[in-house]
């Protein structure tokens, strides 16, 4: 027996790498990445310098989203082999993801280097730039996606405006005047044109440019404000004053508007309206130079602390600390460093203190420890404190071993430091996946903040539910475009055709055409791709859900096992036809596009989420269209003390939400979770938010602070499909109004899409005179019934185009900065048959 067993040993066959890779890449198509995963370290394991299966092991890493453990793993595949172009790119863009922007600059334009030849790339590395401040660099690479893609307008506007900031005005001018020959509507490049010709001195051709786009767009005031100084360069004094008066009407902080209306004032004789003018100018100068000023000396003691604890003079670097948050109170990481001092000094009742302060501020802001600790350590790392960077990662690792980025960048100071045995054990604790349970702490819930549930027993329980009690209520809010946003792929449900002639694309890519068909009651969409031997393959995936009403178009959704992807065509109501996903490139067919929470949290009622993946869901639990409950609250104590309890409600019900009993801030901040135009970024687990709660403790809005703010960026400048407040705010109507919210124009409840009479009634509601308008005498009594393209216009969407293999297709929506536009409301007029010069 023994000597069969050892002759059987002896005959086993030996591993076959080759058909265990064959294996992996199969798995990988199939979107096994388990599978795949294993077998690629098995392989691994055999021969760890095999460089092609590092690569694809990398590969399935970064689509089982585990982006942190892919970068890993694609550098061990540079190490060994430092030509890989496709390694280098992924590895960029992963970083770029992660916000690495160094890492992402190296990675990608070595990529570049290696042969790589891609406008994405280009296009990233000049956002990647300007983001450091190296801006010739970045334009640099807009030039070459230019060359890649002449027909995107673009990437020229990107290139004028690095040429604007630098101040580069005559290269800026050549491009521009280019731009908008080639496109007289594209408002923004001339809005841009306008300035650069201020800068230039040009202020004739200034005051054009800025007076033709200003006519269909309100702009920024900082816009408004290079009209101003334009008129004022050519006498038009009056003009120039009332275009500054607007400006600090948007913003009383704009410094430069006081200036220029001071000026204009003085020009006109005015001279104690200039003086006063001059004097707001220069106290608001001190105080900025006074901001400046304490921000230096934050910065300075702060790093004068870590100095002195790097010297290990702990009481001098508390003392640095506190002198710091002098100049900075409630910096919740500075408190995070007084109390480690404390600690490694060995003062308990004074770390204790210090503890207890720092809980305090953490659930005061509704922040987390993991973000503060995280953001900090970044912050220590950049001055070239790693040391004390390493302690801040050890105290979040302590608390949430598994946050991978944290882990991720204590790998990276270790191997700053040198620490060789630590980063290898750090990395084996990474690739293993076996992370170590949290470690004793004082008190970790101090930390949390509280965010609230989230899951179904929670009490979400779909409109339905309500229906029972509000039936007319939920039946005409059926058919709104909210309800409609998302839902079940049927029939009924997808706008696009499945019938023959009608159900394809046809792409720039002579290899590439996407069908969509019909098969019993399930929807699909194929790519059928044909390579240089001219064998025919394809991509087919299942329609799941719809996303959009309909009203601009559709997108679709698929699973794939607990993930949500997007699908590479999508519907346009404009043309009645399929069309190339928004963002999406021509002549590509990307089937791997994430659906995260935050485009299904303005999409959808609720999804429950796994909150450590970028699209994994629980495929049972959910809630599609925006109903009820988003508006009012999860529902489930108000059903049931309305089904089965004695407990009568009131109007002051604290089982239900009744939005009309809000602030008007609160109010708006209701539907300022999808449309503020804000970048907004989750604090805490997606569709945690609730109804009535301040939104800046659920979001970090990265774009302006909240609504009101003045402090805007100017990606909110022009129209697109979720910036309708941002838009608002900009408007005369609602800087005027103390009270003025959402639904004083519209109805949640009720389809009213198309109903320009009832939207103009309720102008008439503050604008009861209607002789004040400009055009009422000439269009006589039927003003009253139309408001709404003249002051609400239809314009074009430039932040959401459609590549398609005739070019870029861009769509109109409503602008809600409502406003006077004089070039629409003369083809408003023509429209209704009195052309203005007719007069």
């Amino acid at each position: 027996m023994f000597l069969l067993l050892a002759i059987a040993a002896g005959c086993a066959e030996p591993f076959d790498k080759s058909a265990a890779i064959r294996k992996a890449e199969r798995a990988t198509q199939a979107k096994k990445f388990e599978k795949a995963i294993a077998l690629l370290n098995e392989v691994i394991e055999h021969d760890s310098l095999d460089v092609e299966a590092r690569f694809r092991l990398g590969l399935a890493l970064a689509l089982d989203n585990q982006p942190l453990q892919a970068r890993l793993e694609l550098r061990q595949v540079i190490d060994l082999d430092s030509t890989r172009a496709d390694a280098l790119e992924h590895l960029g863009m992963l970083a770029f993801g992660a916000e690495d922007r160094p890492e992402a600059i190296e990675m990608l334009e070595w990529a570049v280097r290696m042969g790589a030849q891609k406008i994405h790339l280009y296009d990233t590395l000049s956002y990647l730039h300007f983001q450091q401040g190296t801006i010739e660099e970045g334009k640099k690479w807009i030039r070459r996606a230019i060359q890649a893609n002449p027909r995107d307008p673009r990437f020229r506007v990107k290139l004028a405006t690095l040429d604007h900031f630098i101040g580069s005005f005559e290269d800026a001018k050549r491009t521009l005047e280019q731009l908008v020959a080639a496109y007289p509507q594209y408002w923004d490049a001339k809005l841009l044109l306008g300035q650069v010709y201020r800068q230039l001195g040009e202020n004739d051709k200034a005051l054009e440019m800025l007076n033709e786009a200003l006519a269909n767009t309100q702009g920024h005031e900082d816009h408004l404000q290079e009209l101003g100084m334009a008129k004022l360069k050519t006498g038009d004094t009056d003009g120039a004053i009332e275009a500054f008066e607007k400006v600090i009407l948007r913003n009383p902080e704009t410094s430069e508007a006081h200036y220029g209306i001071g000026q204009a004032y003085m020009k006109a004789g005015e001279r104690e309206k200039a003086k006063n003018a001059l004097e707001i100018f220069r106290e608001m100068q001190q105080n900025d130079k006074s901001l400046k000023n304490k921000q230096a000396k934050f910065i300075s003691n702060w790093q004068d602390g870590l100095v002195k604890e790097r010297e290990e003079d702990f009481e001098a670097a508390v003392a640095s600390f506190e002198e710091a948050l002098d100049h900075k109170t409630g910096d919740v990481g500075t408190h995070l460093l007084i109390w480690l001092a404390h600690r490694n000094q060995g003062q308990s009742t004074e770390a204790s203190r210090a503890y207890r302060t720092l809980q305090r501020l953490i659930r005061v802001q509704g922040r987390e420890f993991k973000e503060i600790s995280f953001t900090l350590s970044g912050r220590l790392a950049q001055k070239g404190f790693d040391d004390k960077a390493a302690e801040v990662l050890h105290e979040l690792l302590k608390r949430h071993p598994k946050h991978e980025a944290g882990r991720y960048r204590l790998i990276q100071v270790y191997n700053r430091l040198g620490l060789n045995a630590e980063r290898d054990a750090q990395f084996a604790i990474f690739r293993s996946g076996d992370f170590p349970a949290p470690g004793p702490l004082e008190d970790d819930s101090l930390f949390e903040a509280q965010s609230g549930a989230t899951s179904f027993e929670a009490g979400y329980i779909g409109a339905e539910a309500c229906a029972e009690c509000h039936k007319d209520r939920y039946e005409t809010f059926r058919e709104t475009a909210h309800h409609l946003t998302s839902a079940k792929a049927s029939s009924g449900s997808i706008l696009g055709s499945f019938e023959p002639g009608k159900n394809q694309v046809v792409t720039s890519n002579e290899s590439l055409t996407f069908e969509m068909t019909q098969e019993g009651d399930t929807y699909y969409q194929t790519a059928y791709i044909t390579n240089e031997d001219g064998v025919e393959g394809a991509q087919k995936e299942r329609f799941d859900f719809s996303l959009g009403s309909g009203k601009l178009g559709q997108t679709y959704v698929y699973w794939d096992s607990n993930r949500l992807h997007q699908l590479p065509i999508s519907y346009l109501s404009a043309t009645d036809k399929w069309i190339n996903s928004p963002g999406y490139e021509d002549g590509k067919a990307n089937f791997s596009r994430p659906i995260a929470p935050r485009c299904l949290e303005c999409h959808a009622t609720y999804f429950e989420v796994d909150a450590y993946t970028t699209n994994v869901y629980k495929r049972d639990e959910h809630i599609l269209g925006i109903s009820c409950e988003r508006c009012h609250g999860p529902g489930s104590k108000h059903y049931e003390n309305q089904k089965y309890g004695s407990e009568e409600e009131t109007e002051g019900s604290p089982y239900i939400l009744v939005p009309s009993q809000l602030s008007s801030e609160l109010s708006i901040e209701i539907c300022a979770q999808c449309h503020s135009g804000s970048s907004v970024e989750a604090m805490g687990k997606p569709f945690s938010h609730r109804p009535g709660r301040d939104l800046a403790k659920s979001y970090k809005l990265t774009d302006f602070e909240r609504y009101g703010s003045t402090h805007r960026s100017h990606s909110n400048l022009g129209v697109h499909s979720a910036n309708q407040i941002a838009r608002l705010t900009e408007s005369e109507c609602f800087r005027k109004s103390e009270e003025m919210t959402c639904v004083d124009c519209h109805n949640p409840h009720v389809k009213e899409r198309g109903q320009l009479k009832v939207f103009s009634e309720r102008c008439m509601k503050c604008h009861e005179n209607v002789e004040v308008c400009g055009m009422s005498d000439h269009i006589g009594s039927e003003i009253v019934d139309n408001c709404i393209d003249c002051h609400v216009p239809q314009k074009h969407d430039l932040n959401m185009g459609f590549d398609t293999a005739q070019g870029f297709q861009f769509q109109e929506m409503r602008d809600h900065n409502i406003g006077i536009y004089h070039e629409v409301s003369a083809r408003v007029a023509e429209r209704m048959g009195k052309p203005l010069n007719a007069q």
